[in-house]
């Protein structure tokens, strides 16, 4: 397919300027800001794709949580569905005072002590036009089991100042009070919104336009829930045509969608693992792309193959809990999961901790998938919340009877790799392009190979050589092409003077220091060949020795005297990087 240059120009810059990268920044955490004791704020970046978090100083506590950034991935709002703040995590003007009512009044005016105790009921939806923003979000009535569908404007003035225009609109009466989910109408303008009720089999609906917001439409299907909506986690797959609610007291279900109409059709009542006795439903996530369903069971993780002829019994078990608790912690769960813009599911847990669970490869089938079980510790802990966000990055449904309004978005390429931990010249390739691709063409730069190019969505590459790679993804959809190009760096490429080749400013410590019970290292950029870190004490005893891999390390302190080290970073017999670390043992 062929475009005039002028056209093909026009497209891309479409795409360079709206990349709606709206969930490209979590926030964790809760009051008092003790960073030491691992209190306080966790932001997570995932704007170079790879998974980057660091401390800032909170003011609320995060039961409820809802996130938005900008179209380049900045933060800039988030809520605790008590108020709203902004990047410099200040309430903006007009912000407080979410949800207003008794159970306002007793979670939220308690100071430190705050937090709108409940899950996935705000959600973040971009404006019509340019400066606006809307909350979503569903508030308790006094029994805490009825719900109101509030609606809350947020302005930007010309300075990038956020201001609430309106809130706490009123637009529906609900026996429902958590699972909040949206989707883009297939015209890929308007939204549909879905809330569950309790206590019959019902669903409302609701449309968002430029006009307002129209609804309930009632929908019943599926069966009656006849229990409190506690532990409620409602997500839609990423192309848009499944919808998923999970209950832990209502069971798991699993809905086709139709995003021309707002209609839920062909209900899918997702089978029980018989020989699971423990099992307690708790959130669900979509693969990438959209084949498969993860449940969290509080003990497990399953997975659901929606290519299966029989979609209702196709549960794999991935697994269960190994029983690890972190120090000073209880045991870690499974809770809720979340797809993030790199193409990982994270699943965080139900007791107070500062881990996530991490699902890399979600496309795979089976245990392929790669599950690490607490793979991630964040700088602060958080209490079970979970950011809630819908699709941003669903547009129109090509070729449906409601496409249209000319919305064709062209692809915007992007992508991630990770390095084979046993051999470090490998690389998997994952594409994380927008707007529904449908091909690809890689080049990795790397001549002396045999296979220097690929056509696969996601490749793998075994470099020839030690060195410095520019590798380059095109790909297409129907209505056009985008480039991304990023530079791989592997092993010691620079002898000379036996400087390293890259600059260990980027070795994150990602603990405070002092540290106390787990030091987090990030290595970006840099592909080690066979990093290794040691710790040596005063007396020139090492101590502690690990090996660092690109990515998040966890280095566990357990039973390192409190004390000043000495950390090394040695790379194939090299050091490559050296500094002072307070280790805080009191804390074990």
């Amino acid at each position: 397919m062929k475009y005039s240059p002028l056209l093909f120009f026009m497209m891309i810059i479409g795409v360079v300027t709206a990349q709606d990268k709206h969930d490209n920044v979590w926030i964790f955490g809760h009051k008092p800001n003790i960073a030491q004791r691992n209190f306080g704020g966790t932001m997570i970046s995932f704007n170079e794709n790879n998974f980057n978090s660091n401390y800032f100083e909170i003011n609320c506590n995060l039961e409820e949580n809802s996130s938005f950034c900008d179209e380049g991935g900045s933060i800039v709002l988030y809520t605790d569905g008590c108020s709203i703040y902004g990047s410099d995590h200040k309430i903006i003007e007009n912000g407080d005072s979410l949800n207003p009512g008794p159970i306002y009044n007793s979670y939220c005016t308690l100071g430190e002590k705050s937090f709108y105790s409940s899950n996935n009921t705000t959600i973040f939806i971009p404006g019509f036009n340019a400066d606006t923003v809307y909350l979503f979000h569903v508030g308790r009535n006094s029994n805490a089991l009825t719900g109101i569908f509030y609606k809350t404007a947020i302005y930007q003035s010309m300075d990038k100042k956020f201001t609430v225009a309106y809130k706490n609109k009123i637009y529906g009466y609900l026996a429902a009070m958590e699972g909040l989910q949206a989707v883009r109408h297939g015209n890929g303008r308007d939204w549909w919104f879905v809330l569950k009720e309790r206590g019959s089999a019902r669903f409302n609906i609701y449309l968002h336009t430029p006009n307002g917001l129209f609804g309930p439409y009632n929908q019943t299907i599926g069966p009656v829930w006849e229990y409190p909506l506690q532990i409620v986690q409602a997500t839609f797959s990423p192309d848009g045509n499944y919808y998923a609610i999970a209950s832990q007291a209502n069971g798991i279900h699993l809905f086709h969608f139709d995003r021309c109409t707002g209609e839920l059709y062909r209900y899918l009542p997702l089978k029980y693992p018989p020989e699971d006795y423990r099992f307690y439903p708790m959130g669900f996530a979509f693969s990438p792309n959209s084949k498969v369903l993860y449940l969290s069971s509080y003990f497990s993780i399953y997975q659901y193959d929606l290519e299966a002829r029989v979609i209702v019994n196709s549960y794999t078990l991935i697994d269960t809990l190994d029983g690890f608790s972190p120090p000073g912690s209880f045991p870690l769960t499974f809770y809720q999961l979340n797809l993030a813009p790199d193409h990982k599911i994270y699943c965080n847990t139900t007791n107070e901790t500062n881990v996530l669970h991490v699902i890399h490869d979600p496309d795979k089938k089976g245990k392929a998938c790669n599950l690490k079980q607490h793979d991630i510790y964040l700088p602060t802990s958080y209490i079970q919340s979970m950011p809630n966000f819908p699709p941003y990055r669903l547009y129109d449904k090509d070729g449906s009877i409601c496409d249209t309004l000319g919305i064709d978005k062209v692809v915007h390429a992007d992508f991630r790799y990770q390095q084979d931990t046993s051999q470090y010249l490998s690389f998997n390739f994952i594409d994380l392009t927008a707007y529904q691709p449908e091909a690809w063409q890689w080049n990795f730069g790397d001549p002396a190979s045999a296979n220097n190019t690929s056509t696969e969505q996601n490749p793998y590459h075994r470099f020839s050589a030690e060195g410095t790679y520019s590798v380059c993804l095109t790909a297409y959809n129907k209505h056009g092409s985008s480039e991304a190009c990023k530079t791989i760096q592997i092993g010691t490429v620079n002898t000379k003077n036996n400087k390293a080749p890259y600059k260990f400013s980027k070795v994150l410590l990602q603990s405070p220091n002092p540290v106390c019970e787990i030091l987090q290292i990030n290595i970006n950029e840099y592909f080690p060949k066979n990093l290794q870190l040691y710790l040596i004490n005063r007396l020139g005893q090492q101590v502690l020795s690990q090996r660092i891999y690109h990515g998040n390390n966890a280095v566990s302190l357990q039973g390192i005297k409190s004390g000043i080290y000495w950390a090394q970073w040695v790379e194939s017999g090299r050091i490559v990087h050296s500094e002072s670390l307070y280790i805080d043992g009191t804390g074990y």
